[in-house]
């Protein structure tokens, strides 16, 4: 916390030396100056607003602030509240933003993995089930090669795995699948 209160007394200070005020736009010089003065106590202000205070998404709002501020054409007459101000204002949205898409993300149905064909001799929501039962390696090489339709070389390409290695996990995943859509396999998740 000191650290923090420290490095705010700071912004204050490089505010009221006045820097950038009565000038045009702003020099990397100076934004270089803001961003080790100001980026903790402008980080710890963005995390106030977001519901799970997530730091990283604190520090990309001020990233996305001082890259504002480096655009304007003339500085702002009062640098760090100009900062702040837009601070609060990205992390308010963000905040807003991810609400919304977590209210979209409820309201939807779940999407099937794949669509089923009435032609087909798998029932597709008990093999999906069954699928999700499976390791996550194997249920991947199993979707990959039957649904996705790729060799078991393209497979290795993509999981950079050696060859034999993909096709013994699909070899694994298909006797897995086959014990459990007979009913009588004891697969852990």
């Amino acid at each position: 916390m000191l650290r923090v209160r420290r490095r705010y007394n700071e912004c204050d200070a490089w505010d009221n030396r006045g820097i950038g005020t009565d000038r045009m736009g702003i020099s990397q010089e100076e934004l270089r100056e803001i961003m080790t003065r100001c980026d903790s106590a402008l980080v710890l202000y963005a995390r106030q607003f977001l519901a799970d205070a997530d730091f990283h998404t604190a520090e990309e709002i001020v990233q996305e602030a001082l890259l504002k501020l480096s655009r304007e054409p003339d500085m702002p007459k009062n640098g760090v509240a100009w900062l702040y101000k837009t601070v609060r204002h990205g992390a308010i949205s963000r905040q807003r933003s991810e609400k919304r898409r977590r209210l979209r993300e409820q309201s939807r149905p779940a999407i099937p993995w794949f669509l089923p064909d009435p032609a087909a001799k798998l029932d597709a929501e008990n093999t999906v089930e069954k699928l999700r039962l499976l390791d996550g390696e194997l249920r991947e090489m199993v979707t990959l090669h039957i649904w996705g339709n790729l060799s078991f070389t393209e497979i290795a390409e993509l999981t950079e795995l050696p060859r034999t290695t993909v096709f013994r996990r699909y070899e694994e995943g298909i006797a897995a699948l086959r014990r459990l859509m007979k009913g009588n396999g004891d697969h852990d998740e």
